[in-house]
């Protein structure tokens, strides 16, 4: 009961004494302090901090978009990018070659994939999924939530691996999906925006993106990094089977006639392409 609503009320845990959260659910502020180090933090100010951190900073965002002026527009490119860039640099430092390397192990040795990700991250579960797929991996991709995902909630087995990808405000349905797979012994994998995150709780491996935005919404240039990294690890873990997959799907592609022929525009740049088709 602790655990949940701390999951549901992550903006008032942020800010709340342990005493006030206990309050909530009837608990003293010492249970809360032990779950906090059941959880792996030295206690309830390390947990709290790590929650504060899950926070993309809508609010500060908004407060920067309307003190903008319109003749402040021209430094925005460098902003923007400048920012992404820190996004990437910070998320490099964040990942455990180990980490890496078991992760994917994992899915070489997986029956099959899942890989979840709903709005914001479907993008990210659709390249991850087809990537897999190209490369020969028994992947499917689950970005539309609700009853796909009950369906294959009911027939996950052990030798299964889940991806799940969220980032705040996470969804629900990858939190319950990553929940029933640690439940039966899937492997887990969470590529989520804090260690504190629902996803990184039921996650075996956990891969940690930075956010942040100038934006509406949150980045995901560092996420899209870390799965073109992943991605790349699959294919160094076996350069001959990764050939070999990337072969058959080329040639799949090439008999099913789904490409436009390349013999007219070869040797051309790219931008006199672009030009001449208006694109």
């Amino acid at each position: 009961l602790l655990m949940q609503f701390i999951l549901e009320n992550l903006s008032y845990v942020a800010f709340a004494s342990a005493e006030e959260v206990g309050s909530k659910v009837g608990v003293s502020a010492a249970t809360v302090v032990r779950l906090c180090q059941n959880l792996g933090y030295k206690g309830y100010s390390e947990f709290q901090e790590a929650v504060r951190q899950t926070f993309p900073s809508y609010s500060a965002t908004i407060r920067q978009v309307e003190k903008k002026q319109l003749g402040e527009a021209s430094g925005l490119a460098e902003e923007v990018f400048s920012l992404n860039s820190a996004n990437l640099s910070e998320t490099l430092s964040n990942i455990s070659q180990e980490e890496l390397n078991e992760a994917v192990e994992a899915v070489y040795n997986a029956r099959s994939i899942l890989v979840c990700g709903v709005g914001l991250s479907a993008s990210l579960a659709l390249f991850l999924g087809k990537s897999l797929k190209i490369m020969g991996f028994p992947a499917k991709e689950l970005v539309s939530g609700g009853i796909d995902i009950a369906l294959e909630m009911a027939h996950l087995n052990p030798s299964d691996m889940v991806v799940g990808i969220g980032f705040w405000r996470y969804v629900r349905d990858t939190t319950r999906l990553m929940e029933r797979a640690k439940e039966i012994g899937s492997t887990t994998m969470a590529i989520t925006d804090s260690l504190a995150s629902p996803l990184a709780r039921f996650a075996d491996y956990k891969f940690v993106v930075v956010t942040e935005s100038l934006s509406h919404s949150i980045s995901l240039t560092a996420a899209m990094s870390f799965i073109d990294l992943f991605i790349a690890a699959l294919l160094h873990r076996d350069p001959h089977r990764g050939s070999e997959a990337l072969r058959r799907t080329n040639l799949a592609y090439e008999e099913s006639d789904l490409l436009m022929p390349v013999s007219a525009h070869r040797g051309r740049k790219p931008s006199e392409r672009s030009r001449e088709s208006g694109g």
